[in-house]
């Protein structure tokens, strides 16, 4: 038996536009470009790594402030919380009296009050008039007039 290779189909006609398409290579550009585009990239990669350090820089700075102010803070708490027990402390009544005695006071022997005088009940028509406010309207009441209508 003798192998007979596979025939192929002829290939369909072709016209002379399908064979010559309008495309072609565009030519390369020249080498100077290609450099220049390389150094141009590699120096915004190096100035976004040095932005990228100095911002971190910047964040770690300002948490270590933000660590110091926290402690800070802490110690004033601590220290107003201690002044105000000092200031209650010093004002109670036993304080006073302690002080008082360290100056010499003595306790009184006897203890007189006073009462208030009675005030005028006031009238069913309101408060008792006051001298004073009529005189300060009226008084008003002139400034008013002689600055015109």
């Amino acid at each position: 038996m003798t192998a007979v290779a596979p025939r192929r189909a002829p290939a369909p006609a072709r016209s002379r536009e399908a064979v010559r398409p309008h495309l072609r290579v565009a030519p390369s550009p020249p080498r100077g470009r290609r450099r220049l585009g390389f150094w141009l990239g590699a120096g915004v990669s190096v100035a976004a790594v040095f932005l990228l350090v100095a911002f971190h820089v910047f964040a770690v700075q300002h948490a270590f402030e933000i660590d110091r102010l926290a402690q800070e803070r802490a110690r004033e708490e601590q220290r107003y919380e201690r002044l105000r027990r000092d200031v209650a402390t010093r004002t109670s009544p036993e304080a006073i009296v302690d002080a008082a005695s360290e100056l010499g006071m003595v306790f009184a022997s006897r203890v007189e009050t006073f009462d208030e005088p009675a005030s005028p009940a006031p009238t069913a028509s309101g408060p008792p008039a006051d001298e004073a406010a009529s005189t300060l309207a009226q008084s008003w009441d002139d400034a008013k007039g002689s600055l015109g209508p």
